[in-house]
C-alpha cells in the first residue's frame, strides 16, 4: 500500500511542479517546488540495514521521494520547507526554516530546522545529483555501539560477533535528522565564509534536546579560487538521553560531546572532489576511561568522463580508541566499536536532463574481518528530478 501511495504522490507532484514554478501553489505566488524520486533495485546483501536511519528509511530503499519547497518573498527572504517520503518510513518533513540575508548588516539568520553548519556535507546532499553515490558517509550515519542514553559500560558496549555490533547506536553526526536552531552566518565577503550556530539536540544525537542543553557550532572556510574551498567547523553539546531508569554520576547536561571537522572542495576540468575528516570525543559516564573517541573521514570524487555519463567513488575510514574490555578488567583493550574501511562506487548514465541510472557497489569491511564478515551491497538505481 505505502508503495502504491508513494508512486500516486509522485505523479501529481510531477503533474504539478511545472504549474507551481510560474503560478505557485498552496498560498500565491512565489511557491515553487522540486524533488527528485529514486528507485532501487538491490542485489547481494539487500535485506541487511546497515544503511538504515532511526525511522527506517534507508538510500538504498526500493522507493524514496524527496520534495523541495521554497517560497521566496524578496532576495534577502526565503523559507525552505523539504518532506521525504521513503518506503521503508512513513512520510515526514526533514526541514523547515527561514532564511534572512543581511538581516544584521552582513550576518544572515537562518532558523528552524536547519541543515548542520558543522563540515559540508549537509548544505550539498539535499540537492539533485549532489551525491556522486547513493550511500552516505560512514560519519554522517554509521550508528555506533554507544547507547544514547550513556549506559553503557566497557562491559555491555563491547557487542561483538553480533550484527546487533551495528544498527542500533548512535552515530559521530546524523544528516537524516536535522535539529531545530538558529545559525549566524556571513556569506558575502567573496574570499571567506564563517557561521555560528544554536541548536537544540547534539550532532550525534538529535533527540538529546530532552537534557535541555544546546548545541553550538562554528565554521569558517576560505575560497582561494573558484574552484577550491576548504574550512574547518567544530561542535559541542551535551549528548545524552536521560533514562528515567538509570542513575547517573552527574547530571546529563554535563557529559559532553566535543567534535573537530576539517573539510574541502575542488574541481578541475570534468573532476569534482569532496572530503572531510572528523574526530568525535563523548564524555561517558559509566565507562571506564571516561571519554572515547571516534576518528573518521572520506574522500569522494566525480569524473565526468563523457557526456551524459559520470564515475562516482567515495573511499571511507571509521577508527574507534580502545578501552578496557571489562570494567574488571584492563589487561586487554580493545576499539570499543569494530574499525572498518568503505569503497563505494558508482557508474552513471544521464539517459534524459532530469533522469540518471546508476549501478552502484559499496563495500565495508571491518579490521577484525575474522570475526565479522565484509557487507557488500549492490544497487540500480533510476534517479528522476522534477
Amino acid at each position: 500500500m505505502k508503495r502504491w501511495l508513494l508512486l500516486a504522490i509522485f505523479c501529481f507532484l510531477v503533474g504539478t511542479s511545472a504549474l507551481a514554478a510560474d503560478y505557485g501553489i498552496l498560498g500565491g505566488e512565489g511557491l515553487t517546488t522540486a524533488g527528485d524520486v529514486t528507485l532501487n533495485w538491490r542485489a547481494l546483501e539487500r535485506n541487511n540495514r546497515l544503511n538504515s536511519n532511526y525511522r527506517g528509511d534507508d538510500p538504498f530503499s526500493e522507493a524514496r521521494i524527496r520534495v523541495f519547497m521554497v517560497k521566496q518573498f524578496d532576495s534577502t527572504k526565503k523559507v525552505n520547507v523539504e518532506f521525504l517520503w521513503d518506503s521503508e518510513s512513513d512520510p515526514h518533513i526533514f526541514g523547515a526554516y527561514l532564511t534572512l540575508r543581511r538581516a544584521i548588516g552582513p550576518v544572515g539568520i537562518r532558523t528552524g530546522f536547519i541543515p548542520s553548519a558543522l563540515g559540508n556535507y549537509s548544505t550539498r546532499s539535499t540537492y539533485f545529483n549532489q551525491n556522486p553515490v547513493i550511500g552516505v558517509p560512514a560519519i554522517w550515519h554509521y550508528k555506533t555501539t554507544l547507547n544514547s542514553s550513556g549506559s553503557f559500560n566497557n562491559d555491555s558496549i563491547h557487542v561483538r560477533g553480533s550484527s546487533v555490533n551495528y544498527g542500533y547506536g548512535i552515530p559521530v553526526a546524523y544528516d537524516a535528522c536535522w535539529n531545530f536552531g538558529s545559525e549566524f552566518f556571513i556569506d558575502q565577503c567573496g574570499w571567506w565564509d564563517a557561521s555560528l550556530a544554536v541548536t537544540t539536540g547534539s550532532t550525534s544525537n538529535p533527540l538529546s534536546t530532552t537534557n535541555l542543553g544546546y548545541q553550538k557550532i562554528a565554521r569558517i572556510a576560505f575560497r582561494t579560487s573558484p574552484a577550491l574551498r576548504f574550512g574547518f567547523s567544530s561542535a559541542n553539546s551535551s549528548w545524552i538521553r536521560p533514562d528515567a531508569k538509570v542513575k547517573y554520576p552527574k547530571k546529563p547536561l554535563e557529559y559532553y560531546q566535543n567534535v573537530g571537522n576539517a573539510f574541502f572542495e575542488a574541481g578541475y576540468g570534468h573532476w569534482q572532489w569532496f572530503g572531510e575528516a572528523m574526530h568525535c570525543a563523548w564524555q561517558t559516564p559509566f565507562i571506564k576511561e571516561g571519554t572515547i573517541t571516534a576518528t573518521g573521514g572520506y574522500l569522494e570524487s566525480r569524473w565526468n568522463f563523457y557526456p551524459g555519463y559520470y564515475w562516482g567513488l567515495r573511499l571511507d575510514r571509521m577508527q574507534f580508541s580502545d578501552i578496557a574490555e571489562s570494567v574488571n578488567d584492563d589487561s586487554v583493550k580493545e576499539p570499543w566499536t569494530y574499525n572498518f574501511n568503505r569503497i563505494e562506487t558508482a557508474l552513471a548514465w544521464r539517459v534524459i536532463r532530469e533522469g540518471v541510472i546508476r549501478l552502484d557497489y559499496q563495500g565495508t569491511y571491518f579490521d577484525e574481518s575474522h570475526e565479522y564478515h565484509p557487507i557488500h551491497f549492490l544497487a540500480l538505481q533510476w534517479m528522476f528530478a522534477f
